[in-house]
């Protein structure tokens, strides 16, 4: 389909959206090279102090960021790009890049395999695709709005089941957990105590991907930006699932926490969650 289509409100060009996450796709073992390398200077098989990791990390993904936003202005330097610790680059035409270098920095610093690299596209600032890639598992999510969602160029869909007690949940681990511990807590005893199956990656858009293709049912997450769903929402969307904010009501812009789901097992997971805060009085 060659034709826009009218989204609410946005046209979306087709056409420029498949030259864009083609780009992507050319371009996936040059980036894997990349990022090998860039291991290689910042691994540490001593343990470091949390603070010194943290400094190894956000250089990281400063360099790959910068790697990134290089990369996609040589072929489309009209494009604005922006994302986590990037210099944005602010274009003249109606596409906008969303980048996440390195989803899951501590797993990448460790040489653990579960981290991200996210691509978000938007057209006149609404959602319209997104590629991630996972480099060190060797595959490559893709999704355009109105499309289907893709892996490694074969069709994903959530999965069906539809009974939460049979589903595999990822519990919310945020960046700030000693503020939140009660919440965390509530949330975790709920799940295990109606014998829910609980995993995690360490890498929320790994975890947003492995749902999208029916791996698990459900996850919950806090504390999230732009740069951490602008392409995952997408690829899950186009693949069947659901998200929604904390309460149940329709995603937007204005990021806080998210539920998301295969969509068989969404209200069920929203109820099991708000009794879970209401259980320490949270609402």
């Amino acid at each position: 389909m060659s034709s826009n289509i009218l989204s609410p409100d946005v046209y979306f060009p087709f056409e420029e959206l498949e030259e864009r996450v083609q780009f992507i796709k050319d371009k996936e073992y040059e980036i894997y090279d990349y990022y090998s390398t860039l291991y290689g200077t910042y691994s540490q098989k001593d343990r470091l102090s949390g603070k010194e990791e943290k400094v190894f990390i956000d250089q990281s993904e400063r360099e790959a960021g910068k790697y990134l936003s290089e990369l996609i202005h040589s072929e489309f330097p009209n494009d604005t790009i922006r994302g986590e610790e990037l210099k944005n680059i602010t274009g003249n035409n109606d596409f906008s890049w969303i980048l996440d270098p390195i989803d899951g920095g501590l797993n990448f610093l460790r040489g653990i395999p579960y981290y991200a690299i996210s691509f978000g596209i938007l057209f006149r600032e609404s959602r319209a695709a997104g590629v991630v890639l996972i480099p060190e598992l060797d595959d490559l999510y893709e999704a355009i709005k109105y499309r289907e969602a893709l892996k490694n160029d074969e069709p994903i869909n959530t999965s069906k089941v539809n009974v939460l007690s049979n589903s595999i949940l990822i519990p919310a681990y945020p960046q700030d957990r000693k503020k939140t511990v009660s919440s965390l807590i509530a949330e975790i005893s709920a799940t295990i105590v109606s014998g829910h199956s609980l995993r995690r990656t360490g890498s929320f858009c790994l975890d947003m991907c492995w749902l999208a293709e029916g791996r698990v049912e459900g996850l919950w997450e806090k504390n999230l930006t732009k740069e951490d769903l602008a392409a995952v929402s997408i690829i899950l969307e186009e693949a069947g699932g659901m998200i929604t904010d904390e309460h149940g009501k329709p995603f937007s812009d204005t990021y806080t926490g998210i539920i998301a789901s295969n969509g068989h097992i969404h209200e069920s997971l929203v109820e099991l969650l708000e009794k879970s805060h209401k259980s320490i009085h949270l609402n």
